[in-house]
Parts: structure tokens; sequence; C-alpha cells
């Protein structure tokens, strides 16, 4: 998921602007997707636009 939010004192440049792997819950619309970031915390809506296929082999042990 993308993160455009800058973090006070962390050098930007240096900085990945994408967080996960996430899982999705559900497809709201074709633009708008409930993706699970947490298992403790409520899903989130998130545009098409800020997400990104996950390409890697390992899954965070909370998905599983």
């Amino acid at each position: 998921m993308h993160t455009p939010a800058r973090r006070v004192g962390v050098c930007s440049k240096l900085n990945s602007r994408w967080i996960g792997p996430f899982m999705i819950e559900k497809r709201i619309d074709d633009m708008v997707y409930l993706v699970r970031t947490s298992p403790n915390k409520p899903p989130k809506a998130v545009h098409i636009d800020r997400l990104l296929p996950y390409r890697g082999s390992k899954k965070p042990k909370w998905m599983v």
C-alpha cells in the first residue's frame, strides 16, 4: 500500500513509500478495496491506485 505521508526526522529520499503486504478482505467496487493491515485493527478502504500486487514468497505469520 502506498503511504505518501512523510515522517518527521526521516530522509524521504531513502525510505520506501510502499508498505505491506496486506490481505485484501473485500472488493467494494472496481476502484476501492477493504484491506486488513493488522489482525487487531478494522480493515481500511483503500483506492486501487494505492495498491500493488505482492510478488514475494513469504506471507506474514498473521495471514496464514
